[in-house]
């Protein structure tokens, strides 16, 4: 898998666990990715229990062990 994450991760869950570990809101990712911001709860969740995690917080901890960089355009406004 070229974004080095276990294959039981959907290629949207992996866009939105990427965006998590940058600290960005449902909201932020929503719009990053044009989507609703319901749809980013829904992927939310599934990356929850598959990660096997209790909450954002520890599946972006967890990502970040398996995730390389990725540049999206909400970096700069999480960093702001």
């Amino acid at each position: 898998d070229p974004a080095g994450l276990p294959a039981k991760f959907s290629d949207r869950e992996a866009q939105i666990l990427r965006l998590l570990t940058t600290g960005a809101s449902n909201k932020l990712i929503a719009r990053d990715l044009g989507v609703a911001e319901a749809t980013v709860k829904v992927h939310v969740k599934a990356i929850l229990r598959k990660a096997k995690a209790a909450n954002r917080t520890q599946a972006a901890m967890w990502a970040s062990r398996f995730l390389a960089p990725a540049a999206t355009s909400l970096e700069a406004e999480v960093a702001a």
